[in-house]
């Protein structure tokens, strides 16, 4: 059966809510399955159709994905959210807790939702780009469902 939803958690808040692959344009989400490689990312790579300072680097293990959204300042990629979405109970439980980087948050890292899910963690300079992260909130659902089309891929 195809997943038409995911829950989306955000950790600081511990806010749920519910993404759904209807809400998404098809085109949206293609143009990002070519950055959809497992394995884990060494480099981050430009965000097709974004502005040019915009970079993901990202993450596939069976069953679970981890991507960094950044913005380049002064040359370098700063990170502005992280994610993981994951598609597998057993993936789910094992990486919940690498989302949680150590940070104080609303959510628990002994307490995984249940899959499948996406949850993020907006890190510290996206607060200095209000802009960016209302912009953000949205665009990390299509690198969720990028990564569950991916799934679906003959390989």
């Amino acid at each position: 059966m195809d997943t038409v939803s995911l829950q989306h958690i955000t950790l600081q808040s511990n806010q749920i809510h519910i993404t759904r692959r209807s809400d998404f344009d098809e085109g949206r989400v293609a143009e990002l399955l070519p950055l959809m490689r497992e394995g884990e990312g060494t480099e981050f790579l430009l965000l097709p159709g974004q502005p040019k300072e915009l970079r993901i680097i990202v993450s596939i293990v069976p069953g679970f994905m981890m991507a960094t959204i950044a913005k380049e300042i002064d040359g370098h990629p700063v990170p502005m959210v992280t994610m993981g979405v994951a598609m597998d109970p057993c993936a789910g439980v094992i990486y919940w807790p690498y989302l949680f980087k150590g940070m104080r948050c609303a959510a628990s890292p002994e307490n995984p939702p249940v899959h499948p899910w996406m949850a993020s963690y907006i890190e510290p300079h996206a607060v200095l780009d209000l802009h960016l992260l209302k912009w953000l909130g949205g665009y990390q659902q299509v690198v969720a469902w990028a990564y569950v089309e991916w799934l679906k891929r003959p390989r």
